[in-house]
C-alpha cells in the first residue's frame, strides 16, 4: 500500500508544470555552460589525452580546473549532468503523453495542441543533442595568424581567420569560432655577419628552416628552437599577453645545457650572440575554440518551442490567460460568477 502511494505521488509530481519548467531551465543552462566553459576535445575516458588537455587549461582556470573537471563541467556534452537531465525530461514527457492518451476527451482542442507543442519541442531538443553527440567535435587552442586561413586537417576544414574581436562567430551550418585567449606569435630568423640566413630547428629531428613561427599562449607559454651551427638552444617564455606582450628568452649551450644568458623582451627585439643576430617579431594571435555542432539549430528551435509551451501552460494554470485546457474544468472565477448569477435570479 505504501509503495502504491509513493508511486502515485511520484506520478503526480512528474505531471507538475513547475517540474517540467525546472528541467528545461537546467538543460538550457548546461548548454550555455558548454560555450562559457572550455570543453575537452576528448572524453574523460581517454584519461591520458584528457589529463594533457586539463594541464593546458589549468593556467587559465586556476585552482578551479580540478573541481570543474571532477564535476563533469568541462565535458558537459557527455557528462551525467546532461544525460541525467535529458533522461528525467524524457520520463516526464512519457508520463504526460500517457495522461494525454488516457484522458484525451477531457482536454479541449487548445489543451491538446499545447501538449503536442511541448512534445514537439522536447523531441527537437533531444534530436539536436543526439546529433551533437554523434557528429559534433571540438578543437581547442587553435591559433589564427592575421590574414591567413585556419587549417584543421583532422576534420578536413579550412576557415578564414576572424577579422573582428567578437568572442563568438558563425562559420557555416553548425560551425562556431569562440575566442578564448589572446596569445603571441613570434616570427624568428637568424642572420650571420654577412646578412645570410642561418638555419633554425624546433627539434633535433625537425628540418632546418630559414625562419620559424612560434606560438606562445597562457595555456602553452613555452617554446624552444635551436641554432645547429652554434649548438645553441633558445627557450622563449610568455610572461605577459598582448596588448602589452612580454616574453623572456634564455640561451643554453647545447652540449651541457648550461645557461649562458637570459633577457626579457617587450614586443619585438634582436639578440646578438656568436656573431649572429636573432630577430624576433611578435604579433597578437587569437586563441580559438572551434566547435562543430550540427544539432545546435534543432536544439535552439526545440528549446524555444518547449519554453513557450511550458510558459503558456504556466500562465493558464495561474489564471493569467483565460483559455480552458480541459473541457470539464471551469475558468478561474467562473464558479463565483455562476453563484452570483444564481443568487440574482
Amino acid at each position: 500500500m505504501q509503495l502504491a502511494e509513493s508511486l502515485d505521488r511520484v506520478w503526480r509530481w512528474m505531471h507538475k508544470t513547475s517540474v517540467l519548467l525546472g528541467l528545461v531551465c537546467i538543460i538550457l543552462l548546461l548548454m550555455i555552460l558548454t560555450f562559457l566553459l572550455p570543453q575537452a576535445p576528448v572524453p574523460p575516458t581517454d584519461e591520458a589525452a584528457f589529463l594533457r588537455w586539463l594541464a593546458q587549461v589549468r593556467t587559465s582556470l586556476g585552482a578551479s580546473a580540478s573541481f570543474l573537471a571532477s564535476a563533469g563541467l568541462l565535458s558537459l556534452r557527455t557528462s551525467w549532468w546532461m544525460r541525467g537531465a535529458f533522461a528525467l525530461l524524457v520520463l516526464v514527457i512519457i508520463t504526460r503523453g500517457a495522461r494525454l492518451v488516457e484522458r484525451w476527451n477531457e482536454f479541449t482542442s487548445y489543451g491538446r495542441g499545447l501538449q503536442l507543442v511541448i512534445f514537439l519541442g522536447t523531441l527537437l531538443l533531444f534530436i539536436g543533442w543526439g546529433v551533437q553527440l554523434r557528429t559534433g567535435w571540438i578543437e581547442t587552442g587553435v591559433s589564427a595568424w592575421p590574414g591567413e586561413t585556419i587549417v584543421l586537417p583532422s576534420h578536413g576544414k579550412t576557415l578564414e581567420a576572424p577579422r573582428d574581436t567578437s568572442s563568438l562567430s558563425l562559420r557555416g551550418y553548425g560551425l562556431y569560432l569562440l575566442r578564448e585567449d589572446l596569445g603571441l606569435g613570434l616570427n624568428v630568423a637568424a642572420e650571420d655577419e654577412d646578412g645570410d640566413l642561418v638555419p633554425l630547428r624546433t627539434s633535433a629531428q625537425g628540418d632546418a628552416q630559414d625562419a620559424l613561427r612560434l606560438i606562445l599562449s597562457p595555456r602553452d607559454p613555452d617554446a624552444y628552437f635551436a641554432l645547429p651551427s652554434s649548438r645553441l638552444i633558445f627557450r622563449v617564455t610568455l610572461q605577459a599577453s598582448p596588448p602589452d606582450p612580454q616574453f623572456r628568452v634564455q640561451i643554453y649551450q647545447g652540449a651541457g645545457g648550461e645557461l649562458l644568458t637570459e633577457t626579457t623582451l617587450e614586443g619585438s627585439g634582436t639578440l646578438f650572440t656568436d656573431d649572429l643576430r636573432v630577430k624576433m617579431e611578435s604579433t597578437p594571435l587569437p586563441q580559438l575554440r572551434v566547435v562543430y555542432n550540427p544539432g545546435a539549430p534543432l536544439t535552439l528551435v526545440g528549446g524555444i518551442v518547449l519554453v513557450m509551451g511550458v510558459l503558456t501552460e504556466t500562465t493558464v494554470q495561474a489564471g493569467w490567460l483565460s483559455v480552458p485546457l480541459r473541457a470539464k474544468e471551469k475558468m478561474p472565477g467562473q464558479e463565483e460568477q455562476e453563484a452570483s448569477e444564481e443568487s440574482g435570479s
